[in-house]
């Protein structure tokens, strides 16, 4: 992996001056944001120095503890990170966000100009969803080793990927923090998806609330429109894995082919160490030709040359699932589910969690332990309610 500062030689900065902040964490818990309870102050003048950015105003003595890319979800020493948007601009939300306790504002040129007289420090920048997650990242002191992250992408399953990969940790005794459609979940503590993929500093938030509570493993969907969009700057992936794919499962009027290409960047070194591609589809093969990193394979058709395959045979009302690798390796799984899909969903599942270093003898213990497992439960789904947005951009 290339260093942060590598990455961000091309960005150039200026700004304005300084104020400070008057709203804490604590207040903003009840608004469904997870984020850490404790987070570390760092120095503003360091953060600049660490990335080559040359604020305007005095930075010396300003403490940042967090990033916010939302106006009213600023607490008290966030850097705001005023985002260009479809329709208007997150700089015209600056004032909202001072109020609320930002000590300094992250945004491009047409931003700048619209904060000119604004009271705390202006960090200017060409591309400010990629500085918003490298900056958060250093922010909260992400670190890849002390929580790994199994992304998953594809057109269709990977809620399903995610929650089965967050059930089989359960039943490892283990936990997992997961983000997508269903929202984003750390231990009891919950919040609401308004896209499938959030904006970068809402994942290295959570990231950084998993570190405190001591969750060791976080699955996140990845949309093909979050890559693009820079929302996982920052962010390595222990694994990533590629589910079904085909352009019958994409919203109307999305290209399949931009798509498709998008997805792969999943699988380069900037991204993942990883991958785990499902090739029962054409689509699938096709990501395994252009990867630039190691990935293993699975299919649930037998006439698939995979590195793992994956058969299931009909048992009364569950299925015994078989997922079967190289010399004899397995893992065999009673499952009650009600959808096919779910077989190669879960075989993907388990060879995501063998590939980001678990045992899978003591997989096969815990299954056996727990009599199976049950995909169907309600227990295993958080209760948030889906929007609009999250369901237009899923097929992303």
């Amino acid at each position: 992996m290339c260093s942060l500062r590598t990455r961000w030689r091309r960005l150039r900065s200026r700004g304005q001056s300084s104020r400070c902040s008057t709203r804490n964490a604590q207040e903003i818990m009840s608004e469904s944001i997870i984020r850490p309870h404790h987070p570390f102050a760092r120095e503003l003048s360091e953060l600049c120095a660490a990335f080559g950015l040359e604020p305007s105003g005095d930075v010396d003595q300003i403490e940042v503890t967090g990033v916010s890319s939302h106006s009213d979800r600023v607490v008290a020493g966030d850097v705001f990170a005023a985002l260009p948007g479809r329709q208007r601009h997150g700089a015209e939300f600056a004032e909202v966000a001072i109020d609320n306790g930002a000590v300094a504002i992250l945004t491009d040129g047409r931003g700048a100009a619209l904060v000119r007289d604004a009271s705390v420090p202006l960090i200017v920048v060409d591309e400010v969803r990629l500085a918003l997650g490298h900056l958060a990242g250093w922010v909260h002191r992400t670190d890849p080793e002390a929580a790994r992250l199994l992304g998953v992408t594809g057109a269709r399953g990977k809620t399903s990927v995610v929650e089965t990969i967050a059930a089989l940790l359960r039943i490892l005794g283990d936990e997992a923090a997961t983000s997508g459609t269903l929202g984003r979940r750390v231990g009891e503590e919950t919040a609401p998806a308004v896209l499938t993929t959030p904006e970068a500093d809402e994942l290295h938030a959570m990231i950084a609330r998993m570190r405190e509570t001591g969750v060791r493993f976080g699955a996140v969907e990845v949309t093909a429109h979050s890559v693009h969009e820079r929302r996982i700057a920052g962010l390595e992936f222990e694994v990533i894995g590629f589910v079904s794919f085909a352009p019958e499962m994409l919203a109307p009027g999305v290209d399949a082919e931009a798509t498709i290409t998008t997805m792969i960047e999943l699988f380069t070194p900037e991204h993942a160490r990883r991958g785990v591609v499902s090739i029962d589809g054409e689509w699938g093969r096709r990501v395994v030709e252009e990867t630039r990193i190691p990935v293993t394979t699975v299919a649930t058709r037998p006439d698939r040359a995979a590195d793992w395959h994956v058969t299931a045979e009909h048992l009364d009302e569950q299925l015994l699932v078989t997922v079967v690798g190289h010399e004899g390796r397995q893992v065999r799984a009673t499952v009650w589910c009600d959808d096919e899909f779910a077989v190669a969903n879960l075989g993907l599942a388990i060879v995501m969690l063998e590939e980001a270093g678990l045992d899978l003898e003591q997989v096969q213990e815990a299954l056996d332990r727990a009599g199976g497992i049950d995909l169907t439960a309600a227990e295993h789904l958080p209760a948030v309610t889906v929007s609009e947005d999250v369901a237009r951009e899923a097929g992303w």
